[in-house]
């Protein structure tokens, strides 16, 4: 199954050995504020105000978001309330548009920097921007420092490949920075404690990789030769190099093991040598609809219509754009998504690939369970899913057991887009705890306030609200007067009637 995998969907090839290029900065950048798995960060510019290259127009609210940075001189045309992204949602957003010149702020490096405090290079590491890049980018400092995190790390391990087909972004870094890395590697091993550091490479670069790296005898370099995908995941490599499981809800920073990709190395030297902010993100655009695959170095913000088009444009009949691997991507119909730092490569699929699959009923076969590389049971938990029983999939087998490899899904001979129903009901439940969380904080504050015991809406589905709306308009309006029926006759007043009473004289004369 695995070597049928790779047989269609294809291999990096000849592209990871493409030097990685900076496009020119397209007419209109759409740079999101949200860029990572956190809070949105709050515009720092105006419209119409007139920003130079790295100068920050979103600051970080905590810890846990990371400040967002011009990429080139622009001016601020517009701030945008939401704006969609590549994965899914909506993110507030600045559009600029590149102006000539612009000097770019002078910030002063530090060369020394395995001489320094830790605490002050964390410190300029978080004001840069750095996070780990990929899809639930976090800031760096947040993932991985041992104060805040209260951990000790044992092992730091650094992915230097991809795991998806078609996908080389972290080898070509790997490749072409291999001396960056190095030394990257010698800044972060100097934060974490000094643990023992590996780099993960493709066997195809090993040796060139090792050759740049003899001199530095304090970094072991191995190659992934023997595992395909999905047991190449880095997850599956902490076991496989360092025999250690990582438990259900864990990371690998819990097992002792700092993992970070070779191009969040990178950025991270950038911020503390050069004082760089993290501006753009290295992407693989390749797939069949391409004209001119290419490996390249994007501002953040550029669209990814800008993206195909600084390979050659596209072929006839692209219908989307797939943001990230053709395992895990997400398909996007609108060419106005931005690049953010969460995004590894743009797949533009044509012909059969592209083709989306009519979605049929399950049908009992067992392939997605025996594909699973976590043994789980897919289909029973899309059954959930499919259903919105999102509690009950979480309660029967673990939903954050899910690696999100998209195997249940390849395999499926009835086309059933697992994947997709996993991923919708991980975030209603993260929704779900959000919403508690925030009831109970305002529980706390203010006692007398009483938390609804109903569902909230935000998690009903359109159905729902539109019977709740009916039901609550024939409760508020007033029952109609019922149509008026004969009544038994009853003896009315004689002045009702119309009649005087009788004297006492008539009643006489009529004795």
């Amino acid at each position: 199954m695995k070597k049928t995998l790779f047989r269609t969907i294809g291999k990096a090839g000849k592209l990871a050995q493409t030097p990685i290029k900076e496009p020119d900065a397209p007419e209109r950048l759409i740079v999101p504020l949200r860029q990572h798995f956190g809070p949105a960060c709050a515009p720092a510019v105006q419209k119409g105000d007139t920003v130079a290259k790295g100068q920050v127009i979103g600051t970080a609210a905590n810890v846990f978001a990371a400040p967002v940075f011009a990429p080139v001189a622009a001016i601020v045309s517009d701030i945008l309330d939401k704006h969609p992204t590549a994965f899914g949602g909506y993110a507030p957003a600045i559009v600029l548009e590149p102006v000539a010149g612009g000097d770019e702020p002078q910030a002063q490096g530090i060369k020394d920097f395995l001489l320094q405090d830790r605490e002050e290079l964390w410190r300029i590491i978080a004001e840069r921007g750095v996070v780990e890049t990929g899809p639930g980018a976090r800031p760096l400092r947040s993932l991985l420092d041992p104060v805040m995190q209260l951990k000790k790390y044992d092992s730091l391990l650094i992915i230097g490949y991809d795991a998806e087909p078609m996908v080389c972004t972290n080898r070509r870094v790997a490749s072409q920075f291999a001396k960056e890395i190095g030394w990257g590697a010698a800044l972060l091993r100097h934060l974490l404690g000094n643990p023992h550091t590996t780099l993960l490479v493709h066997q195809d670069d090993y040796r060139g990789i090792l050759r740049t790296l003899k001199d530095m005898k304090s970094i072991d370099v191995i190659d992934t030769a023997p595992l395909l995908y999905p047991d190449n995941l880095p997850l599956f490599m902490v076991k496989h190099h360092f025999g250690k499981e990582i438990p259900v809800g864990s990371t690998a920073a819990d097992m002792g093991v700092a993992m970070v990709r070779a191009e969040t190395v990178l950025a991270a030297l950038e911020a503390v040598r050069d004082a760089k902010p993290m501006t753009h993100k290295v992407i693989t655009v390749t797939g069949p609809g391409a004209y001119w695959p290419r490996m390249l170095r994007a501002p953040l913000g550029m669209t990814l219509g800008d993206v195909s088009e600084a390979c050659g444009g596209l072929r006839v009949g692209v219908e989307y754009l797939v943001v990230g691997g053709p395992m895990t991507g997400w398909a996007n119909f609108d060419r106005s998504v931005p690049i953010t730092r969460e995004t590894d490569a743009v797949l533009a699929l044509h012909g059969a690939p592209a083709d989306i699959p009519d979605e049929s009923p399950c049908i009992n076969c067992g392939d997605c369970v025996d594909a699973c590389p976590v043994k789980l049971q897919p289909n029973l938990l899309t059954r959930y899913c499919e259903f919105k029983l999102y509690e009950s999939a979480q309660s029967a087998q673990s939903l954050d057991a899910c690696v999100e490899c998209g195997m249940c899904g390849y395999v499926c001979p009835a086309r059933r887009p697992m994947l997709q129903y996993i991923r919708i009901a991980k975030l209603e439940l993260l929704r779900m705890a959000e919403l508690e969380a925030q009831l109970a904080e305002a529980a706390d504050r203010d006692p007398d306030v009483q938390t609804p015991e109903a569902e909230p809406a935000a998690f009903k589905p359109e159905a729902e609200h539109v019977a709740d709306a009916t039901v609550a308009q024939a409760e508020d309006k007033p029952a109609e007067e019922a149509p008026a029926q004969d009544a038994p006759a009853e003896e009315k007043p004689a002045e009702a009637q119309g009649d005087k009473p009788a004297s006492p004289e008539d009643s006489e004369k009529s004795s």
